[in-house]
C-alpha cells in the first residue's frame, strides 16, 4: 500500500498495561515499537512531580524553567521542559505512587516546535509529541500530535500550543502511576522542538458541617477556616493539601464535657480523613472539586457508665427532677469508655452494633472486658446532675495500672460487688476476696483470706 510523505504516529498496547509509541513516514518501509512497562517507582518528594531526580530516560535533554503567564490553572511555579537534541526522539519517565485518597493525577502540557517561527509549517520536518499517563490497576490516557497535524492554528507565533490538561482517574487506595513524553525532530535536527509539562494542585472549596451533641472548633492549615459550633462556617477556597484540625474551645467553657469524636467525610475523596495517625486530623489532597466535611462532637455524660452515654443499661432509667440518672457501672465499660475518648474510631467506640476498628484494634480489649461484664460484674451509680454540660474529661490519672480519666475514680464497687478476680482496685472499701476461682470472680468488702502461721 502506498501511504503519502507524512508523519504518522503509531500506538501498541500488551498485557500489564505495558505501551509503546514511535512515527513514521508514509514512505517508510517498517518500524519496530518497544513495549515500555513500569520503572520502579520513585517516591515524590513534597509531592513535587517536577523533581528531576525521579526521571529516567534522556535526562540531559530535560530542565526546568520558569513558568509564563500562558500557564494556566496551575499553583507551581515551574515548568518541566524535555528538548529534542538532533534528528529523532527523546523520551523520558517518571513512575511514582500515590497516596491514599488521591483519585486522580493531573498534568497540564504544550508543545513548542521552531518549525512555525522558522516557515517549515507544511513541510515533511513534521515534529511530534506523545504524552502518557498509566497506572498498575489499569488506566491510560494518552496524547500526541504532529505539527502539521494540529494545524497552524493552535500555535501562536513562537510556535507553542495552548496549554491542555491530561488527567487519569487512579485506585483512590494508592496506585503505581507513570508518565510517558516523548518529543521528535523529523527529517532533520536544525531547529529544536520541546514538549513542557507543569503540575496543577488543584482549586478546592472546602466546608465544613457540625453534628453530634457536643460542641468545638475547626481550624484548617494553610489558614482559611476557623469556625466553631453554632457559628456560621463559609466555604474556603485552598490550592494544595489541606489539613482540617478539631478541637475543643478553650475559654468558652464549651471544653467542659465535650470531646471529638469523628470526622464523616462524605465522597470517596477523603476517605484518608478516617485513616489518619492523628484522629483530629482530616488531610484532604489537592484537587479542583468541592468538597463538604462533618466533623462530630460529642458532650459526654454518664461517662464510665454502661452504653453511649447515658442509654446503658437499665435502658427504661427515669431522669429526676434534678437530671440525675441511675445506671450500671462496670470496670469494662470504664476501661472502653477510656478507650475510645483516646481512640474514637475504635472498637465499638459509637455504640453496640458499630464494631468496626477503624484504628486499627485498639478498644477491642477493652470491649472483650465490657461485654461479659454486662452479666452481673459491676454496680449501680448516680450521675448527674448535667443541667447543660457534661463530665469534665480533663486530665490523666492512674488506678489498677491502667491510664484512666479523674472523672471516673469515683466509680467504685460498693461491698458485696462481684468483680473479676484482676479488678480489686475498684472497690471502695480495699477489701476483696477471690471467692469463686473457677469463674475467675470475687467480692469487693470480703477479706482476702489469711495464711496460717508457719508452725
Amino acid at each position: 500500500m502506498s501511504l503519502p510523505d507524512r508523519t504518522i504516529i503509531l500506538e501498541a498496547t500488551a498485557s500489564g498495561n505495558r505501551f509503546a509509541t514511535a512515527a513514521v513516514k508514509g514512505s517508510q518501509g517498517s518500524i519496530q515499537l518497544k513495549l515500555l512497562g513500569f520503572n520502579e517507582p520513585v517516591p515524590l518528594v513534597d509531592d513535587d512531580l517536577l523533581d528531576l531526580s525521579g526521571w529516567y530516560g534522556s535526562t540531559a535533554q530535560v530542565k526546568i524553567v520558569t513558568k509564563d503567564s500562558g500557564a494556566r490553572q496551575a499553583s507551581e511555579d515551574k515548568i518541566l521542559r524535555l528538548t529534542t537534541s538532533g534528528e529523532g526522539p527523546q523520551s523520558i519517565s517518571r513512575t511514582f505512587t500515590t497516596k491514599p485518597g488521591a483519585g486522580e493525577v493531573k498534568i497540564q502540557f504544550r508543545f513548542i516546535t521552531s518549525e512555525i517561527p522558522g516557515g517549515y509549517f507544511g513541510s515533511r520536518y513534521n515534529d511530534y509529541y506523545n504524552v502518557t499517563i498509566r497506572s498498575k490497576s489499569g488506566g491510560k490516557v494518552s496524547n500526541n500530535g504532529t505539527m502539521n497535524g494540529l494545524g497552524l492554528s493552535a500555535f501562536d507565533a513562537n510556535g507553542a500550543t495552548a496549554w491542555r490538561d491530561l488527567s487519569l482517574k487512579v485506585d483512590d487506595k494508592g496506585d503505581t502511576v507513570q508518565i510517558d513524553l516523548t518529543v521528535a525532530n523529523v527529517a532533520d535536527g536544525a531547529l529544536d522542538s520541546s514538549l513542557e509539562i507543569t503540575t496543577d494542585d488543584g482549586e478546592q472549596e472546602i466546608g465544613v458541617v457540625f453534628t453530634g451533641s457536643g460542641a468545638g472548633r475547626v481550624v484548617s492549615d494553610p489558614a482559611g477556616i476557623d469556625c466553631i459550633t453554632g457559628q456560621p462556617c463559609e466555604p474556603k477556597k485552598f490550592k494544595g493539601t489541606v489539613k482540617l484540625t478539631a478541637m475543643t474551645i478553650d475559654g468558652r467553657g464549651l471544653e467542659v464535657g465535650n470531646h471529638f469524636t469523628a470526622w464523616h467525610p462524605i465522597d470517596d475523596w477523603s476517605k484518608s480523613c478516617a485513616k489518619s495517625d492523628t484522629p483530629t486530623v482530616c488531610t484532604l489532597p489537592a484537587t479542583n472539586q468541592s468538597k463538604q466535611v462533618t466533623v462530630e462532637f460529642t458532650m459526654e455524660q454518664c461517662f464510665g457508665g454502661v452504653g453511649n452515654g447515658c442509654n446503658g443499661a437499665p435502658t427504661d432509667a427515669p431522669v429526676d427532677k434534678d437530671g440525675r440518672i441511675t445506671l450500671w457501672v462496670s470496670v469494662g465499660s470504664i476501661w472502653h469508655d477510656t478507650c475510645c475518648f483516646f481512640h474514637p474510631l475504635g472498637y465499638a467506640c459509637k455504640g453496640l452494633g458499630t464494631k468496626t476498628a477503624d484504628e486499627g484494634n485498639f478498644c477491642r480489649t477493652e470491649w472483650d472486658k465490657a461485654f461479659p461484664n454486662l452479666g452481673g460484674r459491676g454496680w449501680t451509680h448516680i450521675f448527674g446532675p448535667y443541667a447543660d454540660r457534661g463530665d469534665n474529661l480533663t486530665g490523666e490519672s492512674n488506678r489498677g495500672g491502667r491510664v484512666e480519666l479523674p472523672v471516673t475514680l469515683n466509680l467504685s464497687g460498693p461491698d458485696e460487688t462481684e468483680l473479676d478476680d484482676t479488678d480489686a482496685a475498684y472497690c471502695q472499701s480495699g477489701s476483696f476476696a477471690s471467692t469463686l476461682a473457677f469463674w475467675h470472680s470475687g467480692i469487693c468488702g470480703v477479706p482476702p483470706a489469711k495464711n496460717p502461721p508457719s508452725q
